[in-house]
């Protein structure tokens, strides 16, 4: 099964009257127990509960401390309190000792690790005499008793933000985090069993269209059908950091941005528009703003953010707490049809066989699908006349009147034309393999067929 969806028009050969458009991400829960939170990282499916989040529970010094909480639904979470004894302990669900991990970063579990080592713990230690930040790796079989397995894993150290997905084109774990202490854009680190790490690459910088004096806080990215979709914080800096300080801290405000990649390596900007925008002011997320992970729940994808009412850095103040978004799978960036009909082409397809699946939403409109040959005419018997139209809201499989249905054009190379009349097409599934137009034609004069996977 492949998913065309429209991050770009990398599938689409040609449309008019659509305009791409966001989805919506709906705050599902929170969580804020004891005096502040941020980075939380959660995990579904452990031993432990359904849903295991492991993150910073901020005290009232600035302090990150490392803790747990559980979730049966994954949107509201209880402390996990723990029989961990440990000197200058303040919270009874935290799991390391501050003077050991300054500051929690990300977590991952591993089914079939190695014995004691079944729960993965990253995080960084600010030495601040000797201005390093060294990273560390804590291990556990039972994702609650740490131990300190290792040191280095970024060979310069970075600090604070990083996140984790399983990259299925490399068959490892790809590690987004900062390239250095302070250093706002984003690198990639592949690890198979986290001990053995690539060299860091380069994933994302700022560019020249946006605004100015942007950074790039950090980006919590999942594969999502055919396409790995990330979250990425941009962070606006305040004036008043500017000039003679050096030092961009205090203040500024946030917002999240998709991007998105083909091969799990490089990212691409997609709108240049906010999907999660930070609130007005005195919302829980007016002023801070930032996603750590991506998870599953049911029919939708959760987005674990921490936020705060106040600006950027000022996370010891009350009010800082981590928000739950959720968005509908299938519908992070889609096709909207605006005045009158839009009319939106496939590149060529070849298919191979059964139905296809369309997301649609179009409660008040319709939506009919045709059939185009290679020739570029309409097939016989799929017509947008003989189509049956659909109104709704949900996954749609066309069907033509005289009983014909995509899953009868098994191994035939076609594109797919949308007329759609005030709705949104989100993306659509089928069993195929999109081509360019000299693989069709190949197709179509040889029977040669193009590469099982296309590798844009």
């Amino acid at each position: 099964m492949y998913t065309i969806n429209f991050f770009d028009d990398n599938c689409l050969l040609k449309y008019t009257g659509f305009r791409r458009i966001y989805g919506k991400a709906e705050q599902a829960g929170e969580y804020n127990e004891h005096h502040s939170h941020s980075n939380g990282v959660v995990l579904k499916g452990t031993p432990l509960a359904p849903y295991v989040m492991y993150y910073a529970a901020i005290d009232e010094n600035g302090g990150f401390r490392t803790s747990m909480a559980t979730s049966e639904d994954g949107v509201h979470f209880k402390p996990l309190v723990n029989d961990i004894e440990f000197e200058g302990k303040k919270y009874p669900n935290e799991i390391i000792p501050l003077k050991e991990m300054t500051e929690f970063m990300d977590a991952v579990y591993l089914p079939n690790g190695k014995e004691g080592e079944k729960y993965i713990l990253m995080g960084c230690y600010f030495d601040n005499p000797k201005v390093d930040c060294p990273d560390k790796i804590y291990v556990s079989e039972d994702g609650i008793h740490f131990r300190y397995k290792s040191t280095g894993y970024h060979k310069r150290g970075t600090e604070g933000i990083q996140t984790h997905y399983w990259n299925e084109e490399e068959n490892c774990w790809s590690l987004l985090m900062r390239p250095y202490w302070g250093e706002r854009y984003v690198m990639r680190i592949d690890t198979k069993n986290f001990e053995n790490f690539s060299e860091p690459v380069l994933t994302q910088v700022p560019d020249s269209i946006d605004r100015p004096q942007t950074e790039i806080y950090g980006i919590a990215a999942k594969k999502m059908g055919d396409t790995y979709v990330g979250m990425m914080a941009l962070y606006e800096t305040a004036y008043e950091n500017y000039g003679m300080k050096m030092h961009k801290y205090l203040g500024g405000s946030f917002e999240v941005q998709l991007v998105y990649s083909h091969d799990g390596k490089y990212f691409q900007r997609s709108l240049r528009e906010p999907f999660i925008q930070s609130g007005f002011c005195g919302d829980p997320a007016s002023g801070y703003i930032l996603p750590f992970c991506i998870y599953e729940r049911d029919e939708d994808y959760i987005l674990s953010v921490a936020q705060t009412p106040v600006e950027h850095g000022k996370f010891k103040e009350k009010g800082a707490k981590l928000g739950f978004y959720s968005v509908k799978k299938g519908r992070f960036i889609g096709m909207r049809a605006y005045a009158g009909n839009g009319y939106m082409c496939t590149r060529p397809l070849l298919w191979h066989g059964g139905e296809a699946q369309i997301n649609v939403q179009v409660p008040y409109g319709q939506i009919v699908c045709r059939v185009i040959t290679d020739k570029d005419e309409p097939m016989e018997g799929y017509s947008f006349e003989e189509c049956v139209p659909f109104t709704g809201d949900g996954l749609w499989t066309p069907t033509w009147k005289n009983g014909n249905t995509l899953g009868m054009l098994k191994d035939k190379a076609f594109a797919l034309e949308f007329k759609c009349n005030n709705g949104i097409v989100w993306e659509i599934k089928g069993d195929c393999r999109v081509m360019g137009q000299i693989e069709m034609l190949k197709y179509v004069k040889t029977g040669v067929r193009p590469p099982e996977k296309r590798p844009y």
